[in-house]
């Protein structure tokens, strides 16, 4: 199995007052931000919609009604009797792909995109972990706190002040069938630590290319989401941008599934950039590039921080070779 712990700079967790997102905050940032996905062909996304659909088999014994008024031949008879094959599931030829609209497009659900961010949010911050029994925030409870990756991306009682839309594909973009290995048991997990998958594909005990028994569809290409913020802080934007891995090394971000076999590499690029409150102002080309680099090195300045990023990046960089 090809994958690192990486190690949490800050494993404890940090509690502050909640910051609401029903009203706009005139010392905060609130906006959109346009990103771009773009996937490699050698390292596709695995989207799975977690449907089932039936299809016939092209075998199936059709049986043929009778002329109206006609007595049945033995053949015709034979026919009928026949029992049809029944239906088969295929789960992940059919029905492996998040589509949507009329020519059922592939896309990038905003889910599967907030929960890959915020996993690398976390390791950034001393939060709770996604999954934990963290950070929950009661009914009518007078003064609730929580740490800083449930401030923003939200958590039980508490809704995020951000918001992940669906990343449409451009019009080149269409599924594929890969094949992968099956998964596998042991997955370790060693309290404190990120478990990081490489770009390797994986391979057995023996150090052998596992056999790619399944078929699973995926997607490459370019696709774009938006991004809705409220109420952010200068922190919270620059940490957000250290965690999408805007500007830095490929891959930016690891998504989907099957990434024990170098599945799910992606590239993130902040398009433009539009703050709405309290007057609007769009930073677009040369500009956004600048807006976010000035973040990326603000949320880097913490040593344990850029070390965890650094290692981060060597890992999805080099295959975990180190």
């Amino acid at each position: 199995m090809a994958y690192k712990n990486l190690q949490r700079p800050f494993p404890g967790r940090e509690l502050a007052p909640i910051v609401p997102h029903d009203r706009f905050a005139q010392d905060r940032w609130s906006g959109v931000w346009h990103l771009q996905w773009s996937i490699p062909a050698e390292h596709p996304v695995v989207i799975g919609s977690g449907a089932y659909e039936l299809h016939q088999p092209t075998s199936a014994a059709q049986a043929a009604a009778p002329p109206m008024g006609r007595r049945l031949t033995p053949q015709q008879a034979a026919r009928l009797r026949a029992a049809p094959t029944p239906p088969q599931a295929a789960p992940k030829i059919v029905a492996g792909m998040v589509r949507r609209g009329s020519e059922r497009a592939v896309v990038l659900p905003g889910s599967s995109q907030k929960g890959a961010v915020r996993q690398i949010y976390e390791l950034f911050t001393p939060s709770c972990t996604l999954g934990s029994s963290g950070c929950k925030v009661k009914p009518k409870e007078a003064h609730p706190k929580v740490c800083p990756a449930c401030s923003l991306f939200g958590t039980q009682g508490l809704g995020g002040r951000l918001n992940f839309g669906e990343a449409s594909p451009d019009a080149d973009v269409r599924p594929l069938l890969r094949g992968v290995p099956a998964g596998w048991t042991p997955r370790i997990d060693r309290p404190g630590t990120l478990k990081v998958y490489d770009l390797e594909k994986s391979v057995d005990q023996q150090g052998l290319p596992r056999e790619e028994k399944e078929n699973t569809w995926c997607a490459t290409g370019t696709f774009h989401s938006r991004l809705r913020l409220i109420n952010a802080t200068e922190e919270e934007l620059s940490l957000l941008i250290l965690a999408l891995g805007i500007l830095a090394p490929d891959p930016s971000l690891r998504l989907g599934g099957r990434k024990y076999h170098g599945f799910g590499a992606v590239k993130v690029t902040l398009d433009k950039v539009i703050r709405s409150f309290p007057s609007r102002q769009v930073v677009e080309g040369l500009e956004v590039v600048q807006w976010a680099s000035e973040r990326l090195q603000r949320a880097l300045e913490d040593s344990q921080r850029t070390l965890a990023w650094s290692r981060l990046h060597e890992i999805w960089g080099q295959g975990g070779k180190s």
